[in-house]
């Protein structure tokens, strides 16, 4: 059974408090024997994105979604469908480092005009992932990371 390890929230940065307004899409990531992240707008799950990622590039693999498909930059969507084809068909990140290489270090570029926000549970493979963020200095972007884990034991 999928387990949820890390969800995004990606809307707005609030002008004077923290946290994100306007969320317009979510993002969650499961694991198990595959991880995959799902994207879709808020309100409609039937119509979302499954991507499998990276093992090594996770995080980046999923700001590579949000770039694709949340900020739908032009550029960087025509250079990925150059180099993986229709995107709309794509459900695994390729195995070419040097592809994932070029993407990451265009979305990298970018200054949407967004805030992602992550929780990232304990157990996650994004819990050594997050400092990738530093590399994405144009977004904005908040990292919840589990402080506490209680789970009782049920009678069956």
């Amino acid at each position: 059974m999928a387990t949820i390890t890390a969800h995004a929230l990606i809307g707005q940065t609030h002008p004077y408090d923290g946290g994100v307004t306007n969320v317009s899409h979510q993002m969650s990531l499961t694991e198990n024997s595959v991880a995959r992240w799902t994207l879709s707008r808020i309100g409609d799950t039937k119509n979302a994105i499954r991507w499998m990622p990276n093992p090594q590039s996770m995080l980046e693999d999923g700001l590579l979604m949000i770039g694709l498909f949340v900020v739908a930059e032009p550029e960087l969507v025509a250079e990925a469908e150059r180099l993986l084809g229709p995107l709309n068909e794509l459900e695994m990140m390729p195995s070419d480092s040097n592809i994932l290489q070029v993407l990451h270090s265009r979305n990298r570029q970018l200054k949407p005009d967004i805030k992602v926000a992550f929780a990232i549970y304990e157990g996650s493979s994004l819990m050594g992932q997050y400092p990738v963020l530093e590399h994405y200095s144009g977004w904005d972007a908040e990292v919840c990371v589990s402080k506490m884990r209680r789970e009782n034991s049920r009678n069956s």
